[in-house]
């Protein structure tokens, strides 16, 4: 998926993106960024060779909004989806996120159960 694909998937399943212009980090080259704080705080870049956050350049990080910290600390980090398998697994481990036991692992840092890529059947 594109920058502007998650933004229509993300809104597409309730969670509204907002999108704005970002300074640069690295090379004076601004870039777009879309997060939501509702009961998941969802953030994500278009890539751009380290211009922003390595967490959420061409990547999505999501935490439970009553646990984020700051981006590095999300439990739920992965490249953006390239097929429908991957976007399901992305539904699933949100779903996963919001329940007691995902809370346990956020909350706790439980880093065994962090998400960090995807499973090796899904590409």
């Amino acid at each position: 998926m594109t920058f502007d694909d998650m933004v229509d998937w993300f809104n597409s399943i309730g969670y509204k993106m907002d999108v704005r212009i970002d300074d640069p980090w690295a090379n004076n080259t601004p870039y777009y960024f879309a997060y939501n704080k509702s009961d998941l705080r969802i953030g994500f870049c278009e890539a751009n060779n380290g211009n922003s956050y390595s967490y959420i350049d061409g990547k999505v990080a999501i935490d439970r909004n009553d646990c984020f910290d700051k981006w590095s600390k999300c439990p739920i980090c992965l490249p953006f989806p390239e097929n429908e398998k991957q976007t399901q697994f992305l539904l699933d481990k949100m779903n996963w996120l919001k329940t007691e036991e995902g809370y346990r692992a956020s909350n706790r840092y439980e880093f065994d159960k962090w998400v960090k890529e995807y499973p090796k059947e899904s590409e």
